[in-house]
């Protein structure tokens, strides 16, 4: 069997290519829905990249298995000896992000919320971990409100230390609207960390409002820097069932879970298709089907670009 693993919402990284266009995404998405329609199976992070691939005329049955995620590993992480490294002071209410620090991460408007709060709120910090074209939008808002003081950036950090990154932070702060899953949401939370995130597809189903975190239906700085105040001035009652919920959260998407989904997939697939995987077929038989596969997939590249050039907005995306 042939399995497809979706990871990517291709069409909204094409402005890393030169020459990119509307048709370049139109491109970018035959191209991608030509690929999964000639497999056995494709595999989804989340439901709702699920139905974008429906949507498209994915017509190829979808399993949704997320990445998983090493929850132990990430729930070791050392709070305190970190925020001293970082220079943040004791007892200080700590905002943070880790990822790469990218235009389609929307950083524009999560460092303007992060100032809004932060400029009400003198024990906050805010902790920026990554690197990208997009830091320097964050310093800049940062710079114009006066609060250089109380922003920590470390850059990218190997794995060993993502997880007393996760744990020295009170709130993990996410405002993109690109991704198929968040895989970063998901490591804060098995540090038992809660979010506050814009809702958004692969965001949605991993933030649960109230239980481990916010989600916020409008994009708006204000109510992003009121959610943020909320979480902090909760009673540690609650915020134990926060962190308690979080915890839950990680351990749905562990990488055990999803390495069994995957497995199971893989035995159905073979079980209802053994005739493809005969050992007693001939090479003769074995090269004509790869070139079957290689001819399907040429074709697919043609009509995909043949779609892109003659495509208008008007019709059915």
């Amino acid at each position: 069997p042939v399995v497809f693993t979706h990871h990517t919402r291709y069409d909204h990284y094409t402005h890393y290519m030169p020459g990119d266009s509307s048709t370049l995404k139109r491109f970018v998405i035959e191209l991608v829905t030509g690929y999964c329609n000639l497999c056995n199976a494709v595999v989804a992070p989340s439901s709702t990249v699920a139905k974008i691939l429906v949507d498209r005329g994915v017509k190829t049955p979808i399993e949704v298995i997320p990445t998983g995620v090493d929850s132990l590993y990430f729930s070791v992480g050392d709070r305190e000896p970190f925020r001293q490294r970082t220079k943040i002071p004791p007892g200080a209410f700590v905002v943070g992000h880790v990822g790469r620090l990218a235009q389609e991460k929307n950083l524009g408007f999560l460092g303007r919320a992060v100032c809004d709060y932060l400029a009400t709120n003198p024990d906050a910090h805010f902790l920026l971990v990554g690197e990208g074209e997009a830091k320097q939008e964050v310093i800049d808002h940062f710079t114009r409100r006066h609060l250089s003081g109380r922003l920590h950036l470390q850059g990218v950090l190997d794995r060993r230390q993502l997880a007393d990154v996760y744990r020295a932070m009170d709130v993990f702060a996410f405002a993109s609207k690109t991704e198929t899953q968040g895989i970063v949401l998901v490591e804060a939370m098995a540090s038992g960390t809660p979010v506050v995130a814009v809702d958004a597809p692969g965001v949605r189903e991993i933030v649960r409002d109230g239980e481990n975190g916010r989600l916020l239906q409008d994009e708006d700085p204000g109510l992003f820097a009121a959610a943020l105040e909320w979480m902090a001035s909760r009673p540690p009652s609650q915020k134990e069932r926060m962190l308690q919920g979080a915890l839950r959260t990680a351990d749905d998407y562990s990488i055990a879970k999803s390495a069994r989904k995957m497995l199971e997939l893989y035995m159905r697939l073979t079980g209802s298709t053994p005739v493809l995987h005969k050992r007693s077929e001939s090479r003769w038989g074995r090269a004509q089907k790869q070139i079957r596969k290689e001819f399907d997939i040429m074709r697919i590249y043609g009509q995909a670009a043949e779609d892109a050039v003659f495509w208008t907005p008007l019709q059915k995306k």
